[in-house]
């Protein structure tokens, strides 16, 4: 555990600060500070739909939010300092099979959207000022606990190509990389962890 952290499930207060977070750093590439590994991973997706590469797809998420999320997730948490509501430090969530609702599966993810065994870690997020202390791996080991404790076998989760530090954490956490997509102009790398 982080000193003067605490994990604990999102409550409707949170929900805003929850959103505002996400924006500062969402999924979409901008969390890495290197505009060249961004420029390249755009440049490989449009050579992917150039060439009708059947792992690109349009970005049919782009109309997701986390507030939706919230809504379909089996479990969401926050990090917030002990005691405090007022600062979020960070959020994570697991989605079930049944949260997938009408989103339609990228190619590369259709074994796993179909199979009740697998979980999605999803919205992994933690302030840009707070990244490297543990905030982001105490986040996911509460996701990897409650997969387990529900019986599911497989967590999977994606993140773009330019984010190496979140590979990383990953990584250390025993997932490992088992395929790539893209969805529009991003680059997706798919993790997986046996449970």
């Amino acid at each position: 555990m982080v000193s003067g952290v605490e994990i604990r499930a999102i409550r409707p207060e949170d929900i805003q600060q929850a959103v505002d977070l996400d924006r500062r750093g969402g999924w979409d590439g901008r969390v890495d500070p290197d505009p060249a590994l961004q420029q390249e991973m755009f440049a490989r997706a449009a050579r992917a739909e150039a060439a009708g590469d059947p792992l690109w797809v349009p970005n049919v998420w782009e109309g997701l939010t986390v507030a939706g999320e919230i809504d379909r997730a089996l479990a969401f948490w926050v990090a917030a300092e002990t005691g405090s509501s007022e600062n979020l430090l960070g959020t994570v969530g697991v989605q079930g099979p049944s949260a997938r609702g009408d989103i339609p599966p990228q190619l590369v993810a259709e074994h796993w959207w179909l199979d009740p065994d697998v979980v999605e870690l999803v919205r992994l997020r933690v302030d840009r000022s707070l990244h490297r202390r543990g905030i982001g791996a105490a986040l996911s080991q509460a996701a990897i606990d409650l997969a387990r404790e529900h019986g599911y076998r497989r967590m999977i989760l994606n993140t773009s190509a330019p984010q190496l530090p979140a590979q990383g954490l990953y990584r250390s956490l025993g997932f490992q990389i088992v395929a790539r997509s893209y969805l529009g102009t991003y680059e997706l790398v798919w993790h997986e962890f046996a449970l």
